[in-house]
């Protein structure tokens, strides 16, 4: 595997690109990308199929650390997710409680060529956008890190901490490199093949008036971003990055 990392003078975003030569088997794969928005952060995605937890919590013993969200559940949009205790809570905006960890997966849809997943941090003054390959990176995890293991290295100070990994992995929903809704859930590596994971990512400042991304429109040599207000900006961008090949 070789990694190359390319910037471009005047364009907001790192350009990564991991190429995978050869080999054999399964292996699940994920960018990693984390946001410390203590002013809190809302979330939007690229159009989703589903959502879904795990089947377990990621904490379960209380004197270790707390989660908060149902295990396993399955939903339509991350605004109505469900509580352990019942509740249903807008989960784009994070954080959303304190003292918690917590973990879903969204899922892209089967159509959608391109991913991408945005991040509004209003009080923080930056957007973060992440673009992908939807069919090599069709998933979205999100880790809710916001105090909730009490145990080393985090010891309660990790807060107000999210993971927008842009994946394909098993999540533990299957053993068969799909999930349940046939979404890839791993990289299949075989002899004399190349594949290439490509993924973009930047920031840039908030303009004011804005509260959520609404659509991500790439071309050529720009991207669109449009607020849910109808507002827009226009970054420079190199869509052919995404591009298979």
């Amino acid at each position: 595997m070789t990694k190359e990392i390319r910037l471009r003078p005047g364009h907001p975003f790192v350009y990564q690109t991991h190429t995978f030569t050869g080999g054999a088997g399964e292996i699940p794969i994920a960018h990693h990308a984390m946001l410390h928005v203590p002013g809190g952060v809302r979330l939007s995605f690229s159009p989703k199929s589903n959502g879904r937890t795990g089947p377990t919590p990621p904490e379960t013993e209380p004197v270790r650390g707390r989660s908060i969200l149902a295990y396993p559940q399955t939903f339509g949009s991350l605004a109505s997710l469900r509580r352990a205790d019942g509740a249903i809570i807008d989960g784009s905006f994070y954080p959303f409680d304190r003292n918690h960890e917590d973990v879903v997966v969204l899922s892209e849809s089967p159509t959608a060529p391109i991913g991408w997943s945005a991040a509004v941090a209003n009080k923080d003054g930056f957007i973060f956008l992440g673009l992908k390959d939807a069919s090599l990176l069709p998933q979205t995890v999100l880790w809710m890190s916001n105090g909730g293991r009490y145990y080393p290295p985090w010891d309660g100070r990790h807060t107000a901490v999210i993971g927008i990994e842009e994946a394909a992995v098993d999540f533990h929903l299957a053993d068969d490199g799909k999930d349940g809704e046939s979404v890839r859930t791993a990289l299949t590596l075989a002899p004399d093949t190349v594949t290439r994971i490509r993924y973009a990512f930047g920031a840039f400042p908030v303009p004011q008036g804005w509260s959520r991304v609404s659509d991500v429109a790439v071309s050529d040599n720009h991207v669109l971003v449009t607020d849910a207000s109808g507002d827009a900006r226009t970054l420079p961008f190199d869509g052919r990055f995404l591009l298979p090949g």
